[in-house]
């Protein structure tokens, strides 16, 4: 399913236990994305991507967003800071290149 994408809030308690919302799962084209525009002016705090080509983001709102890979489409990419590239390519690799470097590298 290209992109399907999950986002779920974490809370702690007083008593320092965590509680997680069961994850809404997204699917642009088949539902609405609203629930997502609680993202939008968020900061990131924490993003991962993982050699599989998932991509974890943690939100100063304590919202995450997951992307898993897609067997036929790039899933996600994402463009960091001097000239740095990440891609979840089809299939389930991660490419990973900056401005400086000829050919992007697999995980």
């Amino acid at each position: 399913m290209p992109g399907r994408s999950s986002w779920r809030r974490r809370s702690t308690s007083r008593n320092g236990s965590v509680r997680t919302n069961p994850p809404s799962v997204l699917n642009p084209e088949t539902q609405d994305v609203a629930a997502a525009l609680t993202l939008f002016g968020a900061e990131i705090r924490s993003a991962v991507a993982f050699k599989s080509g998932a991509l974890r983001l943690v939100f100063d709102t304590g919202m995450h967003l997951n992307s898993p890979a897609d067997p036929s489409f790039e899933a996600w990419q994402v463009a960091g800071p001097q000239g740095w590239r990440f891609v979840s390519l089809p299939g389930g690799e991660l490419a990973v290149w900056s401005t400086g470097a000829d050919e992007p590298s697999t995980g």
